[in-house]
């Protein structure tokens, strides 16, 4: 959970101006510099916005990680913060300098149409380690899902995911206001969905705001844009950390909720194979997102989007 610390350094030097440090931290780990992490409503380019910091603003959005349309995150304490782009926040030079940052620049950047199948090594890596959006996730919330416990760097995916799990059923307000105001700058009315009273209901509501296509078409882009990518070169737009806390608890719910009942009939799922790799008999297919199936054959074409896959 370095990744933690390292984003709480940055966001506390970022607020009294201090960029030096910042640049060695990011060099290294360029896909920390969209995060807003927990409890606050600024990225670092929001950051370096607001305090007119003309060099600051330059050198975070020549990061080729950096997302100049970041918007800010509206908390319990700050409810109309959210939803600012930095070009917004800024006046003069700034604003007319973020302003020629347009959407086209972050398509060349980020890429428009997300790549959905990768290698054998890569596929293996995330089904043993966890997704790099879920990893990132839990350490810019690690306070919230974690408190003071101590985690060890070796912990294996599937035992963070079960604190998380944990955690929702004695936290439940924290983790609940923290997934809902993630989610509010995407899709408000998805979010006020999740504002409820007892864990059994936001479990319900968790999976049941999957089953409409809105949310499931744009979270599972996101996820499944981390086949471009390595751990180590991870760079999500900051549209795609929006869905982390929701995607984080989906997955811990599916996983650890012993009150769901597994399905045991035969359920289908239409999938297109790169013409490339050949289909074989018993051949492994990883998924990257949450992939939605059917008990209904002559249903497959009307699932929601297109899904592609990484083939072992």
């Amino acid at each position: 959970m370095k990744d933690n610390r390292d984003i709480q350094y940055m966001v506390n030097e970022a607020k009294r101006n201090r960029f030096q440090r910042i640049w060695t931290i990011l060099d290294d780990k360029p896909y920390l510099i969209n995060v807003i992490p927990e409890n606050e409503s600024y990225s670092l380019l929001h950051f370096a916005t607001l305090l007119n910091n003309t060099n600051a603003v330059y050198k975070l959005s020549n990061y080729t990680s950096c997302d100049v349309l970041v918007k800010s995150a509206p908390t319990v304490t700050r409810k109309n913060a959210g939803d600012k782009t930095p070009e917004q926040l800024a006046t003069n030079v700034i604003k007319v300098y973020l302003h020629t940052f347009t959407e086209k620049l972050m398509q060349e950047r980020f890429g428009n149409t997300p790549v959905f199948f990768t290698t054998q090594a890569k596929g293996e890596k995330y089904n043993a380690l966890g997704l790099p959006l879920l990893l990132l996730t839990m350490s810019s919330y690690k306070k919230t899902f974690f408190g003071n416990t101590s985690l060890s760097p070796s912990d294996h995916f599937q035992a963070l995911l079960n604190y998380t799990f944990q955690s929702s059923t004695v936290r439940l307000k924290n983790v609940e206001n923290e997934v809902i105001n993630s989610l509010y700058g995407f899709d408000a009315n998805s979010a006020k969905m999740l504002r409820v009273n007892s864990t059994v209901l936001f479990y319900g509501k968790i999976i049941k705001l999957y089953t409409g296509n809105y949310v499931y078409m744009a979270m599972n882009k996101a996820l499944k844009r981390e086949a471009l990518f390595d751990y180590s070169t991870y760079r999500p737009r900051s549209s795609a950390l929006h869905f982390g806390l929701y995607a984080l608890m989906l997955d811990s719910v599916l996983t650890f909720w012993n009150e769901l009942i597994p399905y045991n009939e035969n359920t289908y799922r239409g999938v297109s194979v790169n013409i490339s790799s050949h289909y074989e008999v018993n051949m492994t297919f990883v998924y990257l997102d949450f992939v939605s199936i059917t008990d209904n054959k002559q249903m497959l074409n009307a699932l929601p989007g297109h899904t592609e896959v990484c083939l072992l």
